[in-house]
């Protein structure tokens, strides 16, 4: 069972965390009750042994005291010592209360103590393997951009789940991941988990030459609780020999300029210029390029680019990272012409062509409707345009009039090849991304 799908995250996860016993519980009202008799004194707990899902507390006997009472989560437990071990705890915080009982005499109160556990290192109910994945030129992925993995388990109740870069859980507490991994709600995936097999699927698509971490935090149906985080490194793509030609410096003269208003209203002008773009080779697609230089936002925006033949295409729909306060995301987008606005998705800039050797882009091409039908168009101006989560359209120049390079226009390669870099041309963070992703 092997499906496909693209990856970004958050979600809250609701874990259910079950304290375990040997001994029988009460009703709560415990052995001997109240009564006229002095009241006995204050149990004071303390932690005489722990472990990752376990504990035992202590105390000093209590002078008059037949039994004694303990509450943990809710529930109660008796004993006769002044000792007792809870077992099978899951990881979190746990206040864990001690009263005296005896004949006579009037319960003590509660003394309490607060344990932290930190859970199941590893369990014999389930496991999780992941590598980079195998390729598959059909789905469009490889050990470059996605990975394999695989969960196997029995009597795995619930599951939750996030993929984040490696470097950037360093420091981050355990609760704090759980609190941000998506839970798999469709029941075939977990019944899948539970099978033989157990559950096969391919992540992505993601960075190349970069360590991932998956964390999961499942449940078995006896409510214990497993956290456990997979390490795996994706692989550095291989330049393919149809990118490798356009890797280098290149000299570009554009022959028209747009200019856009206040209000976004836009003009095509005669009007020359020429500036350099470097491409170099992206890590995430054996066809893939990094176009540094085309960007009119400035120094340090980048676009990427897919190389088919001898034509590459300069691609929209670039994610340029989140706002300060996290709120919404910044997109590269294009204005078309024939009415059909603007566009958030991987549409093309630009075409560039190598003709004989002579090296040329264009403005103009054709997009295609679900029947086929073509629908001309004409981008004028590319990066210029955001949108938030609420889908409203702004302007990311603050400055206006804006003008922008675009045409035809004229392409020179120049004598020395720039040097392979790999660039995270998606700019986002896992751990910060809402998810619209679910595990099917």
């Amino acid at each position: 069972m092997k499906k496909f799908f693209s990856m970004m995250l958050i979600a809250m996860a609701a874990i259910s965390m079950v304290a375990c016993s040997e001994s029988k519980t009460d009703d709560g009202k415990g052995q001997g009750g109240n009564t006229t008799g002095a009241k006995l004194e204050k149990p004071v707990p303390v932690v005489a042994e722990k472990g990752d899902t376990f504990v035992v507390i202590s105390w000093d006997a209590i002078e008059g005291a037949q039994s004694y009472k303990l509450n943990l989560k809710g529930k109660f437990y008796n004993t006769n010592e002044t000792s007792y071990k809870f077992e099978n705890l899951n990881a979190g915080s746990y206040t864990i209360m001690v009263q005296a009982i005896g004949e006579g005499r009037d319960n003590s109160e509660f003394g309490s103590v607060v344990v932290e556990i930190t859970g199941a290192t590893e369990v014999d109910w389930f496991t999780a393997t992941a590598k980079a994945a195998e390729v598959n030129e059909e789905e469009g992925f490889g050990p470059y951009n996605a990975i394999d993995f695989v969960w196997k388990g029995t009597g795995v109740k619930t599951i939750a789940y996030g993929l984040y870069y490696a470097d950037q859980l360093i420091g981050v507490s355990q609760s704090e991941i759980k609190a941000a991994l998506i839970d798999v709600e469709n029941p075939d995936v977990v019944a899948a988990v539970n099978s033989e097999e157990g559950f096969a699927s391919t992540f992505g698509p993601i960075d190349g030459g970069t360590t991932y971490a998956m964390c999961l935090c499942v449940t078995n149906n006896d409510g214990l609780e497993f956290f456990t985080m997979v390490e795996v490194a994706t692989e550095t793509a291989e330049p393919s020999e149809a990118a490798k030609a356009w890797i280098g410096t290149w000299e570009v003269k554009s022959t028209q300029v747009y200019s856009i208003n206040d209000k976004g209203e836009g003009t095509v002008m005669e009007g020359a210029d020429t500036f350099t773009v470097n491409i170099t080779a992206g890590a995430n697609d054996p066809n893939q390029v990094i176009v540094d230089g085309w960007s009119v936002l400035g120094e340090g925006f980048i676009t990427y680019g897919e190389v088919e033949g001898d034509t590459l295409f300069i691609m929209n729909g670039t994610n340029l990272g989140m706002s300060q306060d996290g709120s919404f995301y910044y997109y590269w987008l294009g204005w078309y012409s024939e009415l059909i606005g603007l566009s958030i998705d991987a549409y093309p800039s630009n075409v560039v062509t190598n003709v004989e050797g002579v090296v040329s882009s264009t403005n103009k091409f054709n997009l295609y409707y679900e029947d086929g039908t073509p629908a001309p168009v004409e981008c004028y101006a590319s990066d210029v345009f955001g949108r938030n989560d609420a889908g409203n359209i702004f302007f990311l120049i603050e400055s206006f009039p804006g003008v922008y390079r675009t045409g035809d226009m004229t392409w020179t390669k120049g004598a020395a090849a720039a040097q392979t870099a790999n660039v995270d041309v998606m700019g986002f963070n896992p751990t910060a991304l809402k998810s619209s992703v679910v595990l099917r």
